[in-house]
């Protein structure tokens, strides 16, 4: 997904503030509050980094705060003649 506004996880919008505080060294978010918790996000999570605590979409069932957990974005991948897989 190459578009910066939206979530590369989720793919909820992303405001430009969130993703130069939270995002990689590229200012894209990996996670967002939509697909993450607060604490992971501040620990590197909207980054992209690997982290040790419990992720919302891996184990949905430890996080009962009403947290709706979204399905990943699956990105389309071209084939040799340019052409998208499922079209």
């Amino acid at each position: 997904m190459s578009d910066k506004t939206k979530c590369r996880m989720c793919g909820s919008h992303v405001t430009p503030q969130f993703r130069r505080t939270h995002g990689d060294e590229n200012q894209v978010a990996h996670r967002c509050i939509e697909c993450d918790t607060d604490e992971r996000l501040g620990e590197g999570g909207a980054a992209g980094q690997e982290l040790e605590k419990a992720d919302p979409i891996d184990e949905p069932e430890r996080f009962n705060c009403g947290f709706d957990v979204p399905a990943p974005v699956q990105e389309v991948v071209a084939t040799d003649r340019g052409e998208s897989n499922g079209e």
